[in-house]
């Protein structure tokens, strides 16, 4: 769909792009809600796994994740206010999020200390849909967004994804989201820092746990474990100041 197309008879209006269409790609877009004169953004889903217009037991899969993610209230996981659906039947999750967010490719590398607090937040928030019983099936960079003062959010979790195997596909989550924040980087400075966050994400990115379904609860561990150590080790692991301030909001 192209900028200026609308969404549920008129209800929103499709804007740019944030993190760019293609094959494999998540496509989120800004959009403006012309019923309440506010903007939004939209997350286009296949809840069917698939191009093709979503049946009935989709939607009602949608609807039930939306009801279990807003349960969930957690400062990193973006609550879905509504779906639209355009004029191909497509299906959009719409997000009310501040103006100015940017994907995280396009954020660039950050400090090792602000990226660690950015995996804080966004594995408490995976945690959280995960304990709302709801898989998001398509962790990556397309649908973490960054806003101002480091706050970071993920979207399009209530996807509508019914996994055959409920801990293996919260196990693939966690997988994709240690991979997606390992690929992000850091910016060359607290080099000890930057290795040590490295390393945890590896090894969770490539991990078969023992139990499955757990491994979303190791790296919630290993970084809270990492964020401790960084800060009582003051600055000869670095980023003291920005782990004291606490997560993004």
């Amino acid at each position: 769909m192209t900028d200026g197309e609308t969404l549920s008879g008129g209800h929103y209006r499709l804007g740019a792009s944030l993190t760019g269409d293609g094959a494999g790609r998540v496509t989120v877009r800004a959009a403006r809600d012309e019923w309440r004169d506010r903007d939004v953004l939209a997350v286009a889903l296949a809840p069917d796994g698939g191009d093709t217009p979503p049946s009935p037991d989709a939607l009602s899969r949608v609807a039930r994740d939306i009801r279990r993610a807003a349960a969930a209230s957690h400062p990193g996981l973006a609550p879905a206010d509504d779906v639209a659906a355009g004029a191909d039947r497509g299906l959009w999750l719409v997000h009310d999020l501040p103006v100015g967010v940017c994907g995280l490719a396009d954020d660039g590398p950050v400090a090792p200390a602000v990226a660690l607090r950015r995996a804080v937040v966004l594995a408490g928030a995976l945690g959280a849909a995960h304990a709302a019983r709801v898989v998001h099936g398509r962790v990556g960079a397309d649908v973490v967004l960054v806003g101002g003062d480091d706050a970071v959010w993920l979207v399009g979790a209530p996807s509508g994804v019914r996994p055959p195997d409920r801990p293996a596909a919260e196990d693939d989550d966690t997988r994709a989201l240690a991979a997606t924040l390992l690929d992000a980087g850091t910016d060359g400075s607290e080099p000890e820092l930057a290795a040590r966050l490295a390393a945890v994400l590896e090894r969770v990115a490539h991990a078969i746990p023992e139990v499955p379904g757990a491994l979303g609860a190791t790296l919630r561990r290993e970084l809270a474990e990492l964020a401790e150590v960084a800060e009582l080790g003051g600055t000869e692991l670095g980023g003291t100041e920005a782990l004291r301030s606490g997560s993004p909001r």
